[in-house]
């Protein structure tokens, strides 16, 4: 009697101790690796293994074995012992394994473990629900008792909720990481525009950009070639964050480079095409729309590439897409791009965009729409370029008001003044 009252003393100090430490770590593998010391020390265990439930994958895995071995386990929900015990919550004790028809081996031979007893229970949060399942094996007393279930269970209590301190630590770190890493996207894509908007005498001309939470790969920029011309260019690059800014920068490079040479804007576009397709991962595409505009001829060059159909409206406010061009750049390294050229008469406007700006939406989940963004040009026609873009955007974040912007918004904007 003495020598059973001697065992629950040594349950209860370890129960205490466990409350104490197992908050003292924030490490998931730290965490595992202390429950189950304690666990197995407690139960007079030979070896054990904690597994962790993945409800998404509908598995259970276990990083963490006793002793020097340390093997990364996934079972299927009810395969084994340990996967049965996950779906059913059910404990399993016995002090044969071999007597159970659901036993499996595999990891005995993985490990060159023998298993003889057996103590597998759901390790249990506070709302009952099975977060992992303890697995004790080969008692030092040839099995495991209901003191030692007792104990597990009243274990439980305390990992869950150190559980729980881990998951909710793990989840604030990788949100700082991500707000880090849309903070370093923000500032490379800041930096990529352009600082001022051209100054042309005859000419109203402005660029926007109002970047997301989310900074995606949006891209515009004005150009001027070394012939007096002046190069209009509006992209989106396929993806969000560092990845796509950084993407967004290199391309800039090349654009650059290449309005060096003075090759025409159909050339230009279909070797920035083949070094995108070479240079970049098989899933990497941009849309692309590239305009040259002649300033003394009054001419307005442009080839398309994948983007959203720009906008020329005439002096009659009759409204023409600019749809001239081919696939989005990276798509096929033999993609071929037409160019068309319009003339620009006084009183004549063109408006390139960004798709978030369409597809912006509202509370009650509705797109801004292409209907009324195309009003809003035309309702702003009279006012010069800076101040027609800055009414439009305006009237965006008026349309969104109480929902997240879920994409960049990209306006450029020329007019010929009359």
């Amino acid at each position: 009697m003495r020598n059973e009252n001697t065992k629950e003393l040594v349950k209860l100090r370890n129960l205490i101790q466990a409350s104490q430490i197992l908050n003292s770590t924030l490490d998931l593998r730290e965490l595992l690796r202390i429950i189950l010391d304690i666990a197995i020390n407690s139960c007079n265990a030979r070896r054990g293994t904690i597994y962790i439930v993945n409800d998404a994958k509908r598995e259970i895995w276990s990083e963490v074995l006793h002793g020097e071995s340390k093997i990364e386990i996934r079972l299927p929900f009810g395969k084994g012992i340990a996967g049965k015990v996950a779906v059913t919550g059910q404990t399993v004790n016995v002090e044969d394994v071999s007597e159970l028809q659901d036993f499996n081996d595999e990891i005995d031979k993985l490990t060159g473990f023998k298993t003889k007893s057996m103590l597998c229970m759901p390790l249990m949060n506070n709302s009952n629900k099975i977060i992992g399942v303890f697995q004790l094996l080969n008692s030092k007393f040839s099995k495991f008792t209901g003191d030692d279930e007792d104990f597990l269970k009243a274990l439980s209590s305390h990992a869950s909720i150190a559980f729980e301190n881990v998951k909710l630590h793990q989840k604030i770190l990788m949100q700082q990481i991500f707000e880090n890493e849309m903070q370093i996207a923000s500032e490379i894509q800041r930096k990529l525009l352009p600082k001022e908007n051209p100054n042309l005498p005859g000419y109203s001309i402005s660029g926007i950009n109002i970047p997301s939470k989310y900074v995606s790969g949006d891209y515009f920029d004005f150009i001027d070639d070394s012939d007096g011309n002046l190069i209009c260019i509006v992209a989106d690059v396929a993806g969000k964050g560092v990845a796509a800014a950084l993407l967004v920068s290199i391309i800039q490079a090349w654009i650059h480079a290449l309005i060096e040479t003075k090759i025409d804007i159909q050339e230009m576009t279909s070797r920035l095409n083949e070094i995108i397709y070479r240079e970049t991962s098989p899933n990497i595409y941009i849309t692309f729309f590239i305009g040259k505009l002649c300033v003394e001829e009054k001419l307005f060059s442009y080839v398309n590439a994948g983007h959203n159909p720009g906008y020329y409206i005439n002096d009659g406010k009759n409204i023409y897409h600019l749809n001239k061009g081919g696939l989005p750049l990276g798509m096929f390294s033999s993609a071929k791009y037409e160019k068309e050229t319009i003339k620009i008469n006084d009183g004549e406007t063109i408006v390139l965009y960004s798709d978030g700006i369409p597809e912006a939406v509202n509370i009650e989940e509705e797109f801004y729409s292409e209907d009324k963004f195309v009003d809003s040009i035309l309702n702003n026609l009279q006012i010069n370029s800076e101040a027609l873009s800055k009414n439009i955007i305006n009237e965006v974040q008026n349309f969104v008001a109480g929902n997240e912007q879920s994409d960049d918004w990209t306006l450029v904007v020329l007019k010929k003044e009359s």
